[in-house]
């Protein structure tokens, strides 16, 4: 459904904050009970320059956290509609870092810059060494629907000094096209754009396609109305995608192939997941050389906010979170 009251995507070169902005609170409005965190915790939000990107940030802050985590959106989130995991991962012990990457939530748009798959990734692990060098000790990263390989191939880059686990909902190798056809809307996206990745940079960052066309929105959550808002959302699920960032999806540098992986791995897989079932998860997560977990959650769709998955969820984290790596 589309709903009237969501503003604009903000201007090339604005500067916008959430607390300004009304999408989050149409959203929180309809999300289960639990979720409704707004007037009782909220988190600080802060940009952070990369390479000319002034990426935004919602900084959960916790006082008791042992670690930090950064927590990744896909291709049809960004870092406030993640956020509804925050106080679980505070409870789990957890600072979280939520950030909008670059063509989602109120990072500055910048006309002519390109984005890529890669970019998040790097942006991510830039992140994480300057939270490492400011003190924080080892981070954990996390990551939802498409953030799941986003993470992991940040923490790879960082490797692991800086990064001490990897948590995933979906762990599907976009760079396999069979797989990244099956997540796609149209299954022959993943074959065309697999043919077209010699041309991403004739294409990166000049023309752009709704997010909609090229993935089924309408199955990010198992509530109609709740895909249908985020469906709407300008500046997460009804985003217009550079063409450059979907060819970039096929050609992911992941920096550590997963036979070599050595940053423990918690995946925690929706198992009622009609976009990305976790059989497209599980050929990565069997390749993984080393110390991994899978979680599967019970009645949880692709964005897992579901009973009794949920609480699966929960658990695993804040087990995951008390082991000391």
């Amino acid at each position: 459904m589309r709903l009237k009251s969501w503003q604009g995507v903000p201007a090339i070169g604005e500067k916008s904050y959430y607390r300004d902005r009304i999408e989050w609170r149409n959203l929180e409005r309809r999300l289960p009970a639990p979720f409704r965190f707004s007037g009782k915790i909220e988190p600080d939000e802060c940009f952070r320059q990369y390479r000319g990107w002034d990426i935004h940030l919602d900084i959960w802050e916790n006082p008791s956290a042992v670690r930090t985590l950064i927590l990744c959106h896909g291709g049809g989130g960004n870092g406030r509609l993640v956020g509804f995991l925050a106080p679980t991962l505070m409870k789990a012990g957890y600072r979280v870092i939520c950030p909008d990457l670059p063509g989602y939530g109120l990072t500055v748009r910048r006309r002519g810059k390109k984005i890529s798959y890669n970019l998040w990734a790097d942006i991510v692990a830039d992140i994480a060494r300057g939270e490492f060098q400011a003190g924080s000790g080892p981070l954990h990263f996390m990551g939802l629907s498409l953030g799941g390989l986003l993470a992991y191939g940040a923490a790879m880059r960082c490797g692991g000094e800086i990064a001490g686990g990897i948590i995933a909902t979906t762990l599907l190798d976009t760079r396999r096209p069979s797989l990244f056809a099956k997540a796609a809307r149209i299954p022959a996206l993943g074959y065309i754009s697999y043919a077209m990745r010699g041309l991403l940079d004739l294409f990166a960052g000049r023309l752009r396609i709704p997010m909609r066309c090229i993935a089924p929105m309408e199955k990010i959550t198992n509530d109609p109305l709740i895909s249908g808002l985020i469906a709407s959302d300008p500046i997460s699920g009804g985003t217009w995608a550079q063409l450059g960032f979907l060819l970039s999806l096929v050609s992911y540098d992941i920096s550590t192939e997963p036979e070599d992986g050595d940053i423990p791995l918690l995946v925690a897989h929706p198992s009622l997941d009609p976009w990305t079932g976790p059989e497209l998860s599980r050929p990565f997560f069997h390749r993984y050389g080393g110390v991994r977990q899978w979680v599967d959650l019970p009645g949880c769709g692709h964005l897992p906010i579901e009973e009794p998955g949920y609480s699966s969820l929960a658990e695993a984290i804040r087990a995951f979170s008390a082991q000391q790596y």
